[in-house]
Formats: C-alpha cells, structure tokens, sequence
C-alpha cells in the first residue's frame, strides 16, 4: 500500500518533569497489553501511515529503547514550546522533506491511530498552518496537533518575546480546531488519580 501522508513526520513530546508522579517518565507508564505509553502512540503513530517519528526528550536514559531517534529541547524550562520547535528544528535539518508535523504529548494512553489519521485529514482540508484537537465543552487540546513546518520563525520568535503558551500562538497563527466526541481519547495521565 503506498504511503498516504509523504510530507509529515511525527514527534512525542516527552520533556516534562513528571513532578506530581514523583519525577518519573510518563511514557514509560505500562497501560495497555503490557505497553507503555510511548509504545502504545508509536504503533498508533504507524498504523496512521505515519512512519518517522521522533521523541523530544531531555532524559535520553528513559527512552533510548524505543529505536526511534530522541532530540533534546534546543530551550530548557519554557514548556512544551521548546519541545515543538525543537521538533521542527530536527526536522528541517536532518529530513527536509517532510512538511509537516503531527505532534502529541507523552501522556495520552487512550488516543488511536482513528483520531490521529483525522487530524491529519483536516490538516489537509484546512489547509492551516495548524490544526489541533478539541472536544466536547469546548475542552481544548492544542498539544495533539498537526503543524506545518513553515511556523519555526515565528515559534522562534514567540520564545525570544518569552510567549511560551501554546494555545495563544496557535490562535495568532490561525490554527483550525478539530472537534472529537469521545474526551475519553484525550485524556492524559498527570497524577496517580489519573492513571
């Protein structure tokens, strides 16, 4: 079967400190059939047709095992921000031809390749240069996106002005949001509760 999406890679957004699970790493939660988190999105990731994915990580120790390349954050201790325009960053260097970038967070145990392959879908209707998930309650969820390449100068740019909150770049950028109805494929793990 000939591959769908050619022009977009993937990245794991694995750089938080985990501090309400006492430090460890998220991704590395066993949740389904004995996998981890991380193991769980990268078939997840693949099955979507995607086949280059990364994980943005600054504990390279907690990841080295997935066989998957792991970039360290290029800006330390601004948040998720550092992380995504760290993924781009890699990208336009080592493997230019991808265009795009799905992005998730490292913590989402219950997403499938379904809602993956549908924000790629309206990546492509919208033509945005983000789109992101959003589901019901207007509950936002601007760290499971797609974005295009071509936003690293004014990612670079939101991070030298110190505008580190996602949801407000991805609004002055004109994202599209993606509406989906099951919360339940969004939810993150952040605490003992959650898991």
């Amino acid at each position: 079967m000939p591959k769908i999406f050619t022009n977009i890679a993937a990245a794991i957004l694995s750089g938080g400190k985990a501090s309400r699970l006492g430090g460890i790493a998220k991704g590395n939660l066993v949740v389904h059939n004995n996998k981890t988190i991380i193991q769980h999105l990268l078939d997840e990731i693949k099955i979507s047709d995607i086949h280059d994915t990364i994980i943005v990580a600054n504990e390279v120790a907690a990841y080295e095992n997935y066989n998957v390349p792991i970039v360290a954050d290029l800006w330390r201790d601004i948040g998720p921000l550092a992380g995504i325009a760290s993924a781009v960053d890699y990208y336009i260097k080592k493997q230019p031809q991808y265009t795009a970038i799905l992005i998730l967070p490292c913590d989402l145990p219950n997403i499938t390749s379904t809602e993956i392959s549908k924000l790629v879908k309206a990546f492509y209707f919208y033509q945005k240069p983000i789109v992101f998930a959003a589901t019901a309650e207007n509950k936002l969820h601007p760290l499971c996106a797609v974005i295009n390449c071509n936003i690293l100068p004014q990612l670079k740019y939101a991070i030298t002005k110190k505008h580190y909150k996602i949801r407000y770049i991805w609004h002055i950028l004109g994202a599209a949001t993606v509406i989906f109805q099951h919360k339940k494929n969004f939810h993150n793990i952040n605490s003992d509760e959650d898991f």
